[in-house]
């Protein structure tokens, strides 16, 4: 009698453990198939002082060095851009493997790496910590 008491019980903690362990695979997890109009870029740059040292896996393309972000590279000459449909940003760090920062060719890419700000304009430091870029193939 006190098992099937307990039963319903049971069944709702495991089912919301399990949903919050589904959250977290899908936090840790870099999802290459997060589309281009997420809009992450244009909230990191909308909420920089929120997103600051903080560490983000974010989706866009990649524009190498001709980018459309405003005002020069924050770091380094070698800074390059990628966007979203929501904004622009630089990434500070290496450039994805097998494209060329001259020529970009709208390659879609994802990033992670800290959230950064030089004079108050934000910037992703991908060389710090858990720095990670790939090209993504369809």
């Amino acid at each position: 009698m006190m098992w099937e008491c307990k039963t319903p019980w049971l069944i709702v903690a495991g089912m919301i453990f399990l949903g919050m362990a589904a959250c977290a695979d899908r936090s840790a997890v870099q999802n290459p198939s997060i589309p281009d109009d997420t809009g992450v870029l244009g909230i990191i740059l909308a909420e920089s002082q929120r997103f600051e040292s903080v560490t983000v896996t974010v989706t866009g393309v990649f524009h190498g060095w001709r980018g459309p972000c405003p005002g020069g590279p924050p770091v380094s000459p070698n800074d390059w851009t990628m966007t979203d449909a929501s904004g622009c940003l630089y990434v500070h760090g290496p450039v994805p493997p097998g494209l060329d920062p001259a020529k970009p060719a709208g390659e879609k890419i994802f990033v992670t790496g800290l959230v950064r700000l030089k004079k108050g304009r934000p910037y992703i430091d991908a060389s710090a910590g858990p720095g990670k870029q790939k090209t993504i193939t369809p």
